[in-house]
């Protein structure tokens, strides 16, 4: 498994959660994506179910810019059933929802400079 954050400019952040799809010889597996905030099943929640055999991507448009979440994603056959460990995913910021106003009418742009760890003016 393996996942990504960016910025839907504007309005949120998108995670994406990526997986091999290892089809089961024994029925037709099915995958339900599970999100947490601590690396554990108990409390997580459920995002999506019933997620059909071929799917490899699942994207959550729900989650909060400068949060950790951990995914974890369930196949079941129908008979059986296994949950991945979870992936820890940071949320990138929303970096284009934010101005610079502040008592004044000069508005500025602002992006954030992953190198610096700051806000750059534009």
């Amino acid at each position: 498994m393996s996942g990504s954050s960016i910025d839907l400019s504007p309005g949120g952040v998108r995670n994406t959660i990526t997986w091999t799809d290892n089809q089961s010889s024994v029925g037709t597996v099915t995958y339900t994506i599970k999100r947490n905030t601590s690396n554990s099943l108990v409390g997580a929640i459920v995002l999506q179910s019933s997620i059909a055999s071929g799917t490899q991507r699942w994207n959550d448009d729900t989650a909060t810019p400068f949060t950790t979440y951990y995914y974890f994603i369930e196949a079941t056959n129908g008979v059986e059933t296994a949950v991945t460990a979870g992936y820890e995913l940071r949320t990138t910021e929303n970096k284009y929802a934010l101005t610079k106003n502040y008592k004044n009418t000069h508005f500025a742009n602002l992006v954030f400079n992953p190198v610096t760890e700051s806000f750059d003016e534009v």
